[in-house]
Formats: C-alpha cells, sequence, structure tokens
C-alpha cells in the first residue's frame, strides 16, 4: 500500500448548531481535505476495506496517519471554541476509512437502534462524507423515556436499565436502520451529506447513520456511502479538565 500526504483545505468553513434540549454543539466543516477526489481514489485502489468484529454495518479500514494530523489541525481550536475548553490539546484520534454493506435484513436489533461510541468526557465522534449527496447524512436523537440526547458515564447505568425494560416490555422486532422518529427514540437533528463535509458530537451523543429504503449498499467507496469515521479524545496537559457537559 503506498503512503498518501494528506493536508487540509485552505478555505475550510466551520459552523455551529445547537440542537436538541440539552443544546449540544454540532460542528459542521466543510472542505475538510485538500484534495479530496485522491483520496477517494487511494480508498478504492490501495486500501483493502474488510467486515470489522465490531458492530459497524459495513466494510472498514484504518485511514493513514497522515488525516489524523489533519484533523488536529482543523478541529482543535474549533472544538476548544464550540464546547468552552480552553488549552485542551487533539490528544489522540482513530480514524476509519467506512462503506455501508450491510443490509437491513442482515442487522442485529442493536445495530437497528441509536447507539453512542463511548461514556468518556471530552471525547468526540467525527463522520466525513466522500460520497454523493444522493446519499443521507447522520441523525442525533433523544431516548423518549429518559429524555436522554447524551449518555456520560454517570447517566448510563440508569439508561441501560430502562431500555432494557423497554425492550422486555416491547421486544424490538423490526429489522432496519432507525430513519427518524420511533416509539423509543425521537430525532432531534439530521445533518445533510456534502462532499468533503465533516460533522462532530459528543461521542456519547445517541445517534445513527440515515439509511433509507432506497439505499444503494454499493462496497466500492467511489459510488458507495463512502465516510471516515473518527474518535477523538481531547486532553489537556498540566491540570484535570472539567468535562464540558454536567448534566
Amino acid at each position: 500500500m503506498s503512503s498518501l500526504e494528506l493536508d487540509a483545505h485552505p478555505d475550510l468553513c466551520i459552523r455551529v448548531e445547537h440542537v436538541g434540549a440539552e443544546r449540544t454543539p454540532l460542528l459542521i466543516i466543510d472542505n475538510l481535505l485538500d484534495r479530496p477526489d485522491d483520496f477517494v481514489t487511494y480508498a478504492a485502489t490501495e486500501c483493502t476495506l474488510s467486515a470489522p468484529t465490531d458492530m459497524y454495518p459495513g466494510l472498514r479500514a484504518p485511514a493513514p496517519q497522515s488525516y489524523v494530523e489533519v484533523l488536529r489541525k482543523a478541529l482543535t481550536r474549533a472544538i476548544n471554541e464550540a464546547y468552552g475548553l480552553p488549552d485542551l490539546e487533539l490528544c489522540s484520534a482513530i480514524s476509519y476509512l467506512c462503506v455501508v454493506t450491510a443490509r437491513p435484513g442482515d442487522l442485529d436489533p442493536v445495530q437497528c437502534m441509536p447507539h453512542i461510541d463511548g461514556t468518556a468526557a471530552n471525547d468526540f465522534s467525527t463522520v466525513h462524507y466522500l460520497c454523493s449527496p444522493k446519499y443521507s447524512g447522520t441523525s442525533l436523537y433523544r431516548h423518549r423515556r429518559t429524555g436522554y440526547e447524551l449518555i456520560p458515564e454517570f447517566r448510563h447505568e440508569r439508561y441501560r436499565a430502562v431500555l432494557e425494560e423497554e425492550l422486555r416490555e416491547k421486544p424490538w422486532t423490526t429489522r432496519g436502520y432507525i430513519n427518524g422518529d420511533t416509539e423509543m427514540f425521537a430525532r432531534i437533528a439530521s445533518t445533510e451529506v456534502a462532499f468533503n463535509r465533516l460533522v462532530l458530537y459528543p461521542s456519547n451523543a445517541l445517534h445513527s447513520a440515515d439509511i433509507g429504503p432506497d439505499f444503494a449498499f454499493d462496497p466500492d467507496p467511489r459510488q458507495g456511502r463512502f465516510s471516515v469515521n473518527s474518535r477523538i479524545q481531547m486532553r489537556s496537559r498540566g491540570f484535570k479538565p472539567r468535562p464540558w457537559f454536567q448534566g
């Protein structure tokens, strides 16, 4: 596999929307990468995307280290400002090239409802769309019975207990991607796909990709719903940071 050097676009555009009852900052960054078409070609011709061992519904491959450096350069200040967390640095990031390929009938029930990527304070998730706008984006959700939109560690035990109680009362039998309001979850925000757009939200926000009934499950990054999905840790040097959200 050949290496690929990446850089942030000189004209990237950042905006912030505050969504839901908890007014969670949602970062939307357009023109993230310089030469994004080269990155798509790299994914299609130089990478081996394969099925992961976790619950991701498709194919995946690690992103090059130069991509993490783009995130560090482009996002650190934006996260500091949007979440009121001065002096935090992008400590680490795990990034994967991703293509959704799992069809609705092949999903486990847990893949059919919104999820979180973790409960740690000051961790963030990103989806960087490198696909056609014909695909839908990513939505954030509220769990109706608890009212939770964010599941930090201090809420996690109660959320799990209430969710398990609901599923005992009424088992989840529908096989398919969530794509809007249900009895258990309400959609509070939805992002639109634009080529070379990245969206960022807390990793403990309930979220799910929007996979509609006419979705094309194409494994080719040049044709399918190709994105780079990342989990970012923001940490400080010299003092213990406070979490941006304390409930």
